[in-house]
């Protein structure tokens, strides 16, 4: 019986551990001066003390910076919009703790005129609405911050067609082509890029037919590119495949070479 009679005298003591503290109107006047929000809804001071009491004053001083030092929501600082952001903070505090991209996420949210489109709705009563209006500020946060974890995307690379880049050493290779045919282009052609002398005459003839319309065979492969600009090639057969070029199809060097046969029969 000594036992029980101290567990029951024990029993107010452990309950006075987890009593919350009174509501200091006070200090929250003073934090609210300091953060140069005097004067503000009824409503909100009060949802404020009860705040204060269960989180204490660092959760409310994070609270009135996300809400008004965001883009656009100065004047954001009403109920339901602070009980809203209040529960997200509770309920993903790793959110919070973000530091800077946390409050850059909230710039994205205009929550005064998404408060409107709720209340426009008049689907839901008071609490119904605190609760829906929430969920939505909060899937708003956690997309920008999931944006915000996602890998960047790769550089876009402006790649060069190869049918593009053979007639840029086409052109290149012409600056320096002599009137003569012992002129020393072809070494000029291995030594700067690598070409054979039968592949120096291929980007040099493709150079002097689609420098001036690259446009039209750029999406070409090389091999296409050199049938096409080939001078062994009849007009007729050139024409016609520039002529299904323009029309928007591909064309391919075997398909050249079967027309070239058809029309020497």
């Amino acid at each position: 019986m000594p036992a029980v009679a101290k567990q029951i005298d024990q029993q107010p003591a452990a309950r006075q551990q987890w009593r919350l503290p009174p509501p200091d109107p006070e200090g929250l006047q003073r934090l609210l001066v300091e953060m140069d929000r005097p004067l503000i809804d009824a409503a909100v001071r009060a949802r404020l003390l009860r705040l204060q009491q269960f989180h204490g004053e660092a959760h409310i001083r994070l609270l009135i910076i996300t809400i008004t030092e965001s883009e656009g929501n100065g004047d954001a600082l009403i109920e339901p919009i602070v009980s809203a952001v209040s529960d997200i903070m509770k309920r993903r505090p790793e959110w919070p703790e973000r530091g800077s991209e946390w409050l850059e996420a909230f710039d994205v949210v205009p929550l005064v005129p998404l408060l409107e489109v709720f209340r426009g709705l008049d689907a839901f009563a008071d609490r119904e609405l605190e609760h829906h209006y929430m969920i939505s500020v909060g899937r708003r946060i956690g997309r920008t911050l999931a944006e915000k974890d996602a890998p960047p995307a790769p550089p876009v690379t402006n790649r060069v067609s190869k049918a593009r880049r053979a007639i840029e050493q086409g052109l290149e290779l012409l600056k320096h082509k002599g009137p003569h045919s012992t002129s020393p282009i072809t070494r000029l052609a291995a030594d700067r890029f690598g070409l054979s002398a039968s592949e120096c005459g291929q980007v040099i003839n493709a150079a002097q037919l689609y420098g001036d319309k690259v446009w039209l065979v750029e999406k070409m492969s090389r091999a296409a590119l050199f049938a096409l600009s080939s001078s062994s090639l009849p007009e007729s057969v050139r024409a016609a495949v520039e002529r299904r070029l323009r029309a928007g199809e591909k064309m391919k060097a075997p398909e050249i070479a079967v027309l070239k046969k058809a029309c020497s029969r």
